[in-house]
């Protein structure tokens, strides 16, 4: 999971590589910002857990 984090950070910082086929979705860079808050947290918006390194 730490390099997953790693490269989600990287798209934070490179937002022209972020996937089309993401963007066709609906989804943008606050949707990854709130990924990688959750991730990091280990928890969800909703309050419920969110870990992912088990």
């Amino acid at each position: 999971m730490p390099e997953a984090l790693e490269r989600l950070y990287w798209l934070l910082d490179h937002p022209d590589y972020f996937p089309m086929d993401l963007e066709k979705a609906g989804f943008n860079l606050a949707h990854l910002c709130k990924l990688i808050l959750a991730i990091e947290i280990r928890q969800k918006e909703n309050g419920s857990p969110f870990d992912v390194f088990s």
